[in-house]
């Protein structure tokens, strides 16, 4: 009958039979006694089975709301739950719901309008209908995954996903015919969260901004007595962290991030959210200030954001120099008689180190920063910039020319470079010694700018293998900079003084810098 009789109607849209004022009337009643038939059997057999448990020879544990729980493997399959039928739940789920909000945005007189008392018992029954689709989609998608078919099991899988997508938008539009409170209780009982939290939002707007019509005459909904903040309370109560993620997670999506920390109340979930989940790093480690007062956390929550997700060189900066200080107050929060553990001041030296290498690539890019001047836009920079310090390694070698001009790329984007990458730029870009201020550190010697960056990288401290393999070859690149057979012969001219050719080498630059820093007993420099 649902097929047959309401398909016809079906055919046309609510707009084409609002035209006609009878057949309008004539579809509302007609999409009623659809929806009391509907019910009236669906609702009737899966009562029956919950009551009549025993004749079954099951126990209420087999049974959840009138359907079973487990053992679909050797049963044939439901009457309740076919695939047409379920099928045509939905679309006529679909027609009442529609039809509805239609009627309610048409522009007709009270004569011309279907009957209020019709149009509101369907909007009722709209609710019992989604709770019983719910119960049909439970027993068609455990039958269907029970039965060992690749096919039916694949078939079971993207049900439930189009289930999940549809039911919310049902509970959108019940929520929008004046059922909000129904809407609420049947998210609850689905444990549906993201729809839990848009019909909050909505109730939260309802109240701010008056209720949606409910019905042809806008009486007061059943939502009108709801307190969206008790609401709220109780979801934490009730739901924990499934609730509190899908809250939490609506606030940030829709701009409005600090929020979460004004919500003292609910201080202990904010704080798990946020802490689990690396991409709010940002709040979390205010969270850990504010909320919890929490320095270390927050330290360690700077420091993570800082060395795994900061691209920016300046955030980069601000981050690990706010992870010290939060460190600092660490310290400073201890008992005066009581002398900082050496894993503390250790992780303070760690966080300098970081802001050492930081300020190296600041050096790094003012000393480079005159060649570009003036070009249109940063990749013009580049260019620019790999022309003047990559043009000696256009020819013999390539590989290394393109390193370096990713390298080039990233510091002239003000953007971190690696500790492997700095090394690199270092090492591998052309003369230096034309800059206008000779006391440049980079002039000095950029290869040992380049030992002082394995150093505060703490390579050591990971893989001691490697950074002697880093060592080698920063010396290595130190010593082949310079055209040592054009230097001998200059030397042994006439003219030639063999102290002042080698003095200006980047080697003997290299040694010198290491001398006079004190390094000579370290073996970040050994060759």
């Amino acid at each position: 009958w649902i097929k047959n009789a309401v398909k016809l109607g079906r055919a046309e849209s609510c707009d084409d039979v609002l035209e006609s004022p009878d057949r309008a009337r004539n579809l509302s009643q007609q999409i009623l006694e659809a929806s009391e038939l509907f019910l009236a059997v669906m609702e009737t057999a899966f009562r029956y089975r919950e009551e009549h448990l025993t004749l079954y020879g099951l126990s209420e544990d087999f049974v959840e709301d009138g359907v079973l729980s487990d053992g679909y493997e050797t049963l044939p399959e439901f009457w309740t739950s076919r695939g047409v039928g379920y099928t045509e739940a939905g679309k006529l789920l679909d027609l009442e719901l529609d039809s509805r909000r239609s009627w309610n945005s048409a522009n007709l007189s009270g004569a011309d309008f279907p009957d209020a008392q019709v149009l509101n018992q369907t909007a009722a029954n709209s609710a019992r209908h989604l709770r019983v689709l719910g119960q049909m989609h439970q027993e068609r998608t455990r039958w269907l995954s029970a039965q060992g078919d690749p096919k039916l099991v694949d078939e079971s899988s993207l049900l439930e996903h189009m289930h999940v997508e549809n039911r919310k938008w049902h509970l959108f539009k019940l929520a929008g015919v004046g059922h909000l409170q129904d809407a609420l209780r049947l998210a609850e009982s689905f444990r549906d969260m993201d729809a839990l939290v848009e019909l909050i939002v909505e109730l939260q707007d309802q109240k701010k901004n008056g209720p949606v019509q409910g019905s042809s005459e806008g009486a007061p909904t059943s939502a009108d007595q709801l307190d969206p903040a008790q609401l709220i309370s109780t979801y934490f109560d009730k739901f924990g962290d499934i609730w509190a993620d899908a809250y939490f997670f609506h606030r940030i999506k829709f701009g409005y991030p600090g929020t979460l920390l004004a919500m003292r109340k609910y201080q202990p979930a904010v704080t798990r959210f946020l802490r689990k989940t690396p991409a709010y790093s940002r709040l979390s480690w205010i969270n850990d200030v504010t909320g919890e007062d929490d320095y270390d956390t927050a330290a360690a929550s700077l420091e993570n954001l800082a060395l795994n997700s900061e691209k920016d060189l300046w955030s980069h900066r601000v981050e690990i120099s706010l992870a010290k200080l939060s460190k600092l107050a660490t310290q400073e929060r201890m008992h005066p008689q009581v002398q900082p553990s050496l894993a503390l001041q250790g992780d303070v030296k760690r966080l300098e180190d970081y802001i050492e290498v930081d300020g190296i690539q600041d050096t790094l890019y003012e000393h480079l920063r005159p060649v570009w001047e003036g070009a249109i836009d940063r990749k013009a920079e580049a260019e620019l910039a790999l022309e003047c310090y990559g043009g000696h390694l256009l020819e013999d070698r390539p590989s290394l020319r393109e390193i370096l001009s990713d390298t080039l790329s990233t510091l002239v984007n003000r953007q971190v470079v690696s500790v492997d990458d700095l090394v690199d730029l270092l090492t591998l870009i052309g003369p230096v010694q034309h800059a206008e201020n000779g006391d440049d550190e980079v002039v000095r010697s950029e290869f040992h700018l380049a030992l002082r960056v394995l150093d505060h990288g703490r390579y050591g401290q990971r893989d001691s293998s490697y950074l002697a393999a880093l060592q080698r070859l920063i010396w290595r690149r130190c010593m082949i900079k310079d055209d040592w057979v054009a230097r001998g012969k200059a030397a042994e001219g006439s003219n030639g003084d063999s102290v002042s050719s080698i003095s200006d080498t980047s080697l003997c630059r290299t040694l010198n810098a290491c001398l006079e820093e004190g390094e000579c007993s370290q073996p970040l420099w050994v060759m």
